[in-house]
């Protein structure tokens, strides 16, 4: 089943985490939900063990189920992930052809967020392990690095419980959950905002609460939410994105923060029923194209704040006769500051249609063919292991 409404949900979070990473002085930026839209990260953690439930829970049954699974999920996150480290060291390399020839540069090359060693580990999807003091290269791709290798402890789970009872599956997907949030409140000085550190144990909070949440909405929920008139749905819908909307303006970092993935969960299950107004307008074309680029949105925008808008802003202020007003400091909390927000309006509307116009090409010319690639790879491995008698599940 393709839960569009939820693809429309993926969408317009990518889109928040982006404005949220512009930090531009814009009445945008003020709005207290962008402010706090890293929490949306987490959204994707249980929107993702939700929708990978459904669509994988039933064709894990052996070993080489497993090993399909996690081509496909490789190709999934890995052709993009390296497409845009690729850009990141084009920079890098540009940069220090700049400084051979005695240009000077802001940051030298090559050194600390963009090592040669951070490199290595972003190749293996390994930066996000505990292994760095910050984030690294493309700093948003922490969750892609942790959601692998949840991915991966999903599959074990599923494979370990594959002879055992649904409620004792069920179980194991809760201490699972409840591990990670432990540890998450245990170690975390930031609130939830934890990534290259303890950013595992967040995912796997969120994906398997997300796992949970399926197996409810499939065994229990989806019969009781279709039986839902279009009015009663409606009202759910708006009462749970009023939810959302409030705790995450309030949360920011304070210590309720980690009640993030429950508190996004009850909108997952209740947006995958698709019963209400909300739903039909995030399941429309313009909303179900966001929701198919938004891996794209999310994986693209910091080099376009960084490596683009940045250089861009830059550039205007040595070269416009406008006074944008000085530079922000380097560890100001905003990037780019004009004086007045309507600036900052202007610049982040130019940079929202950018991320999207540009997410909407690698979405078509290199997610898609890369997925589509690793999806052969893994079909190939079906059909040899299947004429050996071994036989897996294949995946769509």
């Amino acid at each position: 089943m393709r839960f569009v409404a939820l693809d429309g949900w993926r969408g317009l979070c990518a889109l928040a985490v982006a404005l949220f990473h512009l930090r531009a002085n814009s009445h945008l930026y003020d709005v207290g939900v962008i402010r706090n839209s890293y929490l949306f990260v987490d959204f994707f953690f249980v929107l993702s063990g939700f929708v990978v439930t459904s669509a994988y829970l039933g064709r894990l049954g052996t070993a080489s189920g497993g090993v399909v699974f996690m081509i496909r999920r490789f190709g999934r996150l890995y052709p993009l992930h390296v497409a845009v480290l690729a850009l990141f060291v084009i920079v890098e390399t540009a940069k220090l052809a700049a400084a051979s020839h005695g240009i000077g540069m802001q940051s030298p090359p090559f050194v600390g967020e963009t090592s040669v060693q951070a490199l290595f580990t972003n190749l293996l999807m390994a930066h996000s392990l505990g292994l760095h003091d910050s984030t690294t290269w493309n700093f948003t791709s922490w969750s892609i690095s942790v959601e692998f290798y949840c991915y991966a402890l999903f599959a074990i789970a599923v494979l370990a419980t594959a002879r055992v009872r649904t409620r004792t599956r069920l179980a194991v997907f809760a201490v699972t959950a409840a591990v990670g949030a432990a540890a998450t409140v245990a170690w975390s000085t930031t609130g939830m905002d934890t990534t290259y550190d303890f950013g595992f144990f967040r995912c796997v909070y969120g994906f398997f609460l997300g796992a949970i949440a399926e197996r409810l909405f499939e065994v229990v929920l989806s019969a009781r939410l279709a039986g839902l008139s279009r009015p009663a749905a409606t009202l759910l819908e708006l009462a749970l994105v009023a939810l959302v909307v409030v705790f995450v303006t309030k949360a920011e970092h304070r210590a309720v923060s980690f009640l993030a993935p429950i508190v996004f969960l009850p909108a997952v299950i209740v947006f995958a029923g698709q019963r209400g107004l909300l739903s039909g307008l995030l399941s429309s074309r313009p909303m179900r194209a966001l929701g198919d680029w938004s891996y794209s949105i999310y994986m693209i925008h910091a080099f376009l704040v960084i490596d683009v808008v940045g250089r861009l802003v830059a550039l205007a202020r040595r070269l416009l006769p406008v006074d944008l007003g000085p530079a922000p400091a380097p560890n100001a909390d905003l990037l780019f500051d004009f004086g007045s927000p309507i600036w900052g309006d202007i610049l982040a509307i130019a940079y929202i249609a950018l991320v999207i116009a540009l997410a909407g090409l690698t979405s078509r010319y290199i997610e898609a063919p890369g997925r589509s690639l690793f999806n052969r790879l893994a079909g190939g491995r079906v059909a040899a292991e299947h004429d050996q008698g071994v036989g897996a599940p294949t995946a769509s």
